[in-house]
């Protein structure tokens, strides 16, 4: 997405925007792990909130928010000064991040990197708890048609498209109370690295409204920077 998107998007739907980015971090010290470490951003937006004063007269969780997905990368190798680059590449490009998502686990490394470029961070502990309402609402905004992407040029385990592929195998066991892909730990089977990614991604800005979006104008573009060209189309 380049920031002529951004500015088509905001005439389109009458608002501003706030630039959120996810990290799931696959374990760079397994041997056999199928797992990617996949980066992913979104701009958020709330249609008509720059026009018409009612439409943010609601509580922030009852606002019917868009989101737009603005970048997904598989990272090479596990590397977090990859995911860094690009992270640095997309907040100038794009106007700045106003936050920051990840696991604990993977994305520790990430504190300092977020307060020298004065972007919040909000690294959860991935319980049920936290996972069901992130993949919740991940679901809500699928089903409403408030959440838009458009052909991601990654292939996944069995596919073309990353995306669409996990988005069909991804599962709730309610008995287990697990979320993910159920070929996960097969050979060759699809995996939930970019829904996981995708929900942190959405779940960190969940408290951001109106009040905090961004006007962000600009004729650059952020395409130069992506090994393997995996970079989101043009909408």
């Amino acid at each position: 997405m380049s920031m002529q998107d951004v500015e088509k998007l905001s005439d389109k739907f009458e608002t501003d925007w706030a630039l959120l980015a996810g990290l799931d971090m696959g374990d760079p010290t397994a041997v056999h792990g199928q797992a990617r470490t996949i980066l992913t951003a979104v701009i958020k937006g709330l249609p008509k909130s720059k026009t018409d004063p009612f439409s943010i007269t609601v509580e922030i969780p009852d606002m019917k928010f868009i989101y737009f997905l603005a970048l997904v990368a598989d990272i090479p190798n596990h590397d977090i000064n990859e995911a860094k680059r690009m992270l640095d590449s997309l907040d100038v490009d794009l106007g700045g991040i106003d936050m920051f998502c990840g696991e604990r686990y993977g994305s520790w490394d990430m504190i300092k990197w977020c307060e020298d470029r004065d972007i919040d961070i909000d690294l959860v502990f991935p319980n049920y708890g936290k996972q069901k309402e992130a993949f919740t609402e991940l679901h809500t905004l699928a089903r409403e048609g408030r959440y838009k992407m458009p052909t991601v040029p990654i292939h996944g385990s069995k596919t073309k498209d990353l995306a669409v592929e996990e988005f069909k195998m991804f599962d709730h066991d309610t008995l287990k109370k697990q979320f993910g892909s159920p070929e996960k730990m097969e050979k060759g089977g699809i995996q939930d690295d970019f829904i996981y990614s995708l929900a942190w991604c959405i779940y960190g800005g969940r408290m951001i409204g109106p009040d905090e979006f961004r006007v962000r104008k600009g004729t650059v573009s952020f395409g130069g920077f992506y090994p393997n060209s995996e970079l989101v189309g043009n909408y």
